[in-house]
This record gives structure tokens, sequence and C-alpha cells, in this order.
């Protein structure tokens, strides 16, 4: 939809150009012109056309990195041209994402289930007797 005014002025530029070549009464300086405004209303059309549909622009949640000619380049909150010959365009996602996890019933009670009121530390997790023979087993 965002074309159909650049390809209407292409389309003017055409009837424009070749208008004097059907029309016998256009003639000379008037045939002239008439065809120097179409040729120049379908140049600008056509490079209209092309900025149009190679201007990419950023999301507020969302940044690219443009790489190819001219090195790389991070845009944020704008745009740039990307041509797909010569450019590559890669999307970084700027939203926030949460990580959602749930946590075990008994981990939760550790430190109300322990006699000193306190969540025993890494250290003193797990059965006292394998801790003692590892411990005396590994020499660091």
């Amino acid at each position: 939809m965002k074309n159909l005014l650049f390809i209407f002025m292409l389309l003017t530029g055409v009837a424009s150009a070749l208008a004097p070549f059907f029309v016998p009464a256009l003639n000379g300086a008037s045939a002239t012109v008439l065809i120097g405004f179409g040729l120049a209303l379908m140049a600008l059309s056509m490079a209209l056309l092309v900025i149009v549909n190679v201007y990419v622009k950023t999301r507020a949640s969302e940044a690219f990195v443009r790489t190819g000619a001219g090195g790389r380049k991070v845009i944020m909150d704008g745009g740039a041209l990307v041509i797909p010959v010569i450019h590559e365009m890669i999307a970084v996602s700027l939203a926030e994402n949460f990580l959602m996890f749930s946590i075990p019933a008994q981990l939760v009670n550790i430190a109300a289930n322990s006699p000193t009121g306190k969540a025993p530390d890494s250290a003193t997790v797990g059965n006292p007797t394998e801790r003692a023979n590892s411990s005396s087993t590994c020499r660091g």
C-alpha cells in the first residue's frame, strides 16, 4: 500500500514522457518540456520506491546490527538503509525475558527444619558420614 503512491508517480511520468508521441498538437518546446518532466518524474519515483523498500526502521523493543559494506553498525531507536546484496541485518530483541521456575517444597522448608533456624550452607548439606569419608579421601 505504501508503494502505491510511487507507482502512480511512475505511471504519470511514463504517460507524460510518451504523450508528445501520441498527441500531434504537442510539438516543439512543449513536447520537450513534457518529455523532460516525465523522465524526471520517473527517475524520482523509482529512486523513492527503492529507498522506501530498503529502509529498515527498528521497533521500540528491538535493535539490529547491519553488517557488510561500510562495516558493522548497531541501530537502536532509528533506521538505516539495508541493501540486500550488500548488507546483512541481524535483529536483536531488547524485550525483557523472564525465567520462570519452581522450587520444590523440600528446598523451601530447609531453613524451617534445620536445628539452628538458618538455612545450611552447601558445605553442610548431605549425609555427614559421606562428607567425612569424601573429605578424608580428597586432597587438594
